[in-house]
């Protein structure tokens, strides 16, 4: 289950790196920019993976509990947050 996180992680990476490598033909202020949005990157990072990681048990807890009521809504909770 690790590897998707893994290959999602390096193309964020990649895709950041790009974007700097572009920005540095723009100009100093844009590169600047660029490293000002990265922590909040971090930040939304680390509250999608927390979030999804707590989902993901307890939804595997309700199915192993067979639980279809409350699957149902970890499901509809799932979708309102994606």
């Amino acid at each position: 289950m690790a590897a998707p996180l893994i290959v999602s992680f390096w193309m964020r990476a990649a895709v950041t790196f790009i974007d700097t490598v572009y920005a540095a033909i723009i100009g100093d202020a844009a590169v600047a920019s660029i490293g000002l949005t990265i922590p909040l990157e971090f930040i939304m990072i680390a509250f999608w993976v927390g979030l999804s990681t707590g989902l993901t048990s307890a939804l595997s807890r309700a199915m192993g509990a067979r639980q279809g009521e409350r699957i149902r809504q970890y499901l509809a909770a799932g979708w309102r947050v994606v």
